[in-house]
């Protein structure tokens, strides 16, 4: 059970490859293990903190155009690895346990709204924009701590 956040980038209203070598500039800050047989690396925050970063194709000569991050904590070292793979990306970060039916979304600097789909904004509202790995452990703070609660009490139930 982990708390999910996925990366998207677009492009003239469509899905669009991510910079690879950004990305894996990105991560480089850090200690990284993997891929595993299903896509997922293991990276180690500078604060000790560890998340799986899942992605096909990041090892390969294959493009892709998302990828996703399982955390089972929310740290500022965590944060900042989320922030700068986001920001080099050029990608939007969907918050998958965010209150209401639908995902939220958070925007690092580089993301372009004008390159999203047009309904882009009907459909999720304006995603706030973050200019720092500290803004957005402020903006996941609330909806991390909601499903803390509710994976404890599902292991506590079990």
């Amino acid at each position: 059970m982990s708390f999910d956040l996925t990366l998207l980038r677009f492009e003239a209203g469509k899905h669009a490859a991510m910079p690879k070598d950004a990305v894996l500039a990105a991560l480089r800050h850090n200690k990284c293990s993997g891929p595993d047989g299903n896509g997922y690396f293991v990276v180690i925050a500078q604060d000790g903190a560890a998340v799986e970063f899942g992605v096909i194709g990041l090892d390969s000569k294959q493009e892709f155009e998302s990828c996703w991050f399982n955390l089972c904590e929310l740290t500022p070292g965590i944060c900042q690895i989320v922030f700068d793979v986001a920001d080099a990306a050029e990608a939007v970060i969907f918050n998958m346990q965010a209150g209401g039916e639908q995902p939220s979304m958070i925007a690092p600097p580089s993301f372009d709204l004008k390159q999203a789909p047009a309904d882009f904004i009907r459909n999720y509202g304006k995603p706030p924009r973050v200019t720092s790995a500290a803004q957005l452990e402020a903006v996941l703070e609330s909806d991390f701590s909601k499903w803390s609660e509710l994976r404890d009490e599902v292991i506590r139930l079990t």
